[in-house]
């Protein structure tokens, strides 16, 4: 089974919006999902950017899912959800 991969844009605004906190998500999570992840810091992602003007930041992606205002558990969440759409198939 590939990999999750989690993306947490470090860019000026997501830093200041306390982006780096996201960067310890790996002491949150579970033994048995830390193997199955794979986690990166990136540089601006350019989210915040946009037209649409109510993204709010910091960003985080998990295999291209956009997560805004993202916090520890909002991505854990995601990894999870991740994790049970691949153990149904």
């Amino acid at each position: 089974m590939p990999k999750i991969n989690v993306k947490i844009c470090l860019g000026t605004t997501c830093y200041v919006f306390g982006a780096s906190s996201l960067l310890l998500i790996e002491q949150f999570l579970d033994d048995h999902i830390k193997n199955q992840i794979e986690i990166e810091g990136t540089p601006c992602l350019d989210l915040c950017k946009q037209e649409n003007k109510t993204n709010r930041p910091p960003f985080a992606i998990v295999n291209n899912k956009i997560i805004e205002n993202a916090t520890i558990e909002t991505i854990i969440e995601a990894i999870k959800g991740k994790l049970n759409n691949e153990n149904n198939k």
